[in-house]
């Protein structure tokens, strides 16, 4: 748990977010699904199994796209409109959606400046160009 505070607490520092509560769940919405924003965005809920088994990027991974959505749920609330949750719609239908796009932008960017990779997402190519174009306004945005 204590790499996973300190990433929260780096993150949200960058994103000049109050830190949410963090609830370390069994069991979310879906069996594929590891963590999860509530809708009032005061928390996050992160499967045990998944911290305990995960790596220093997958962490990043997961927490800086939750925490992109709390950051959405606090300050840009339009992102939401119509948000349908992923057992509602299909995996490319679900992340086609503006908060996902821009949750997994905002990932993609923090992969690539602290870590040097991309993720490899099995999403449709229009899908991840929209993200890669949304992943290089926020590096600009973040850290020039």
């Amino acid at each position: 748990m204590k790499r996973v505070k300190a990433i929260v607490k780096n993150l949200c520092e960058l994103l000049k977010i109050e830190k949410p509560l963090i609830k370390v769940v069994d069991e979310l919405a879906t069996p594929t699904t590891l963590a999860g924003a509530s809708s009032d965005g005061e928390d996050i809920a992160i499967k045990g199994s998944f911290i305990k088994k995960a790596s220093e990027i997958e962490l990043w991974l997961i927490l800086s796209h939750e925490l992109r959505h709390i950051w959405q749920i606090r300050t840009k609330k339009e992102l939401l409109y119509n948000y349908r949750q992923s057992n509602k719609a299909c995996i490319n239908e679900y992340n086609k959606q503006q908060a996902e796009l821009d949750a997994w932008g905002f990932c993609f960017a923090i992969l690539q400046v602290v870590f040097n990779v991309k993720p490899d997402l099995p999403l449709k190519t229009e899908t991840l160009k929209e993200i890669e174009k949304i992943k290089e306004k926020l590096i600009k945005e973040y850290f020039e």
